[in-house]
């Protein structure tokens, strides 16, 4: 080999470094938003499920020149640039912040009691009043801001997704569309547990991306011409496949009465029937680099977000021929009766959309296990997968699996590890 050509292979690998250095540097050291002089007005969210966003993305297309961006992307030096700031913020589990508003009561903390005294905002919390801590979240942002010297416009607003008119408000705010039914499928009907069903739905003017979220408008039992307050579900499937699909577990009362939106979608309606839904886009849950390794976990129901996610990086697959690794850790209870679209899975696999496949059972009489479970079995596995720049994606229920994947992950990467990864955008919580 001529020494030229080893100087270039040299110079290729040296070049190689700096550019994955750089991609690893941008990823983790994202810089927070900094406004200059001129800037009067700046629109500001915290959201987990993506209706603190809506209404403010709306809000700021109506501004002229008003940016807009998560909490957790703001200083409080910056702020001290501002004349006026909108928010709208959501209150997360138990009065908890949203993930991407993490650290901005801390920010605000540091300041003095005159550092805001310059600045005017308007604060819309979102809750549900089912819920002890209703809007404790934004209610703890309001006080703040007050303590820094901020003068509010007006008394905080809160909106109650339990609430007939809160849900017309966010209805308003984003792309409401209507889907008609085109096939149902049992995926567990030999099961002991709730029946599981897949939806597929034909859409009209309907957009969206993994990660996204639908509200959908169910009949109203005594009286078909009303609808029912929407019920959101996350969207199992990409867009490029021009079918919105659904994963929906059938609830029953106490009493044995069936949920009213999963009894409608499950048993009642029929290939033809047609509904309004509202796609509600959720930041918190896109991950817009195909290279990434992926690490997908859930339960149940919660299937339908990582399918989201593997559909879509099985057509960027098809389009660029190199996608990065999948690693699914899937929760169900028997490991013979619930195999929700084990087919499609492997087909998945067999293609190398998806790299492992690791699935627990919580009634499997070999090995009863949590996907909690695997996490912590594999911890030093998954370290090693997610690297510098994994992503993290969880979809299911909060209670009952994401509190303790949740803590799980805080194990095998530690505290700081874990909101590294918030801050950064690569822990991804579709919970409900």
């Amino acid at each position: 080999m001529s020494e030229n050509l080893r100087l270039l292979i040299a110079l290729g690998l040296a070049l190689a470094w700096i550019l994955w250095v750089y991609r690893i540097f941008k990823q983790e050291n994202k810089t927070k938003a900094s406004f200059s002089d001129e800037q009067q007005t700046v629109v500001l969210y915290a959201s987990q499920s993506g209706q603190s966003f809506s209404l403010a993305k709306k809000l700021a297309s109506s501004l002229e020149n008003a940016p807009l961006l998560p909490l957790n992307k703001v200083t409080s030096q910056s702020l001290q640039l501002v004349q006026k700031v909108y928010l709208f913020v959501s209150t997360y589990g138990d009065g908890e912040s949203p993930d991407n508003g993490r650290g901005f009561i801390h920010q605000l903390k540091k300041l003095n009691k005159t550092a805001l005294q310059h600045l005017e905002f308007e604060l819309t919390a979102l809750g549900d009043s089912r819920y002890p801590e209703f809007c404790a979240f934004g209610y703890e942002v309001f006080n703040q801001l007050v303590d820094c010297g901020a003068k509010p416009v007006n008394s905080i607003q809160c909106l109650d997704a339990n609430m007939p008119q809160s849900h017309e408000r966010i209805q308003s705010s984003g792309n409401t569309s209507r889907i008609t039914l085109e096939k149902r499928t049992h995926l567990n009907p030999a099961s002991q547990s709730e029946g599981l069903f897949l939806l597929e739905f034909k859409t009209e003017n309907c957009q969206w991306e993994a990660g996204d979220i639908v509200d959908i408008y169910v009949p109203d039992p005594d009286n078909q011409e009303r609808y029912l307050h929407p019920r959101s579900y996350s969207i199992a499937s990409a867009y490029e496949g021009k079918k919105l699909k659904l994963i929906v577990r059938l609830q029953k009362r106490s009493d044995g009465t069936l949920g009213h939106a999963s009894g409608y979608l499950t048993q009642l309606m029929v290939p033809g029937n047609a509904l309004p839904v509202n796609i509600v886009e959720n930041p918190m849950c896109k991950i817009t680099d195909s290279q990434v390794p992926l690490l997908l976990i859930g339960a149940g129901s919660g299937l339908a977000g990582l399918v989201g996610q593997i559909e879509t990086r099985a057509y960027t697959k098809q389009k660029i021929g190199n996608i990065g690794p999948i690693w699914l850790i899937y929760g169900e209870r028997d490991p013979e009766l619930d195999l929700p679209l084990h087919e499609k899975l492997l087909n998945w696999q067999q293609e190398g959309v998806l790299t492992i496949v690791d699935r627990a059972f919580s009634r499997n009489p070999a090995k009863s296990q949590y996907v909690q479970d695997i996490l912590l079995e594999k911890a030093s596995s998954i370290e090693e997968f997610l690297g510098n720049n994994g992503h993290i994606y969880l979809c299911g229920s909060k209670d009952k699996m994401g509190d303790s994947v949740d803590k799980a992950i805080s194990r095998i990467l530690g505290e700081a590890g874990k909101e590294k990864m918030i801050q950064s955008t690569r822990y991804h919580r579709d919970l409900y």
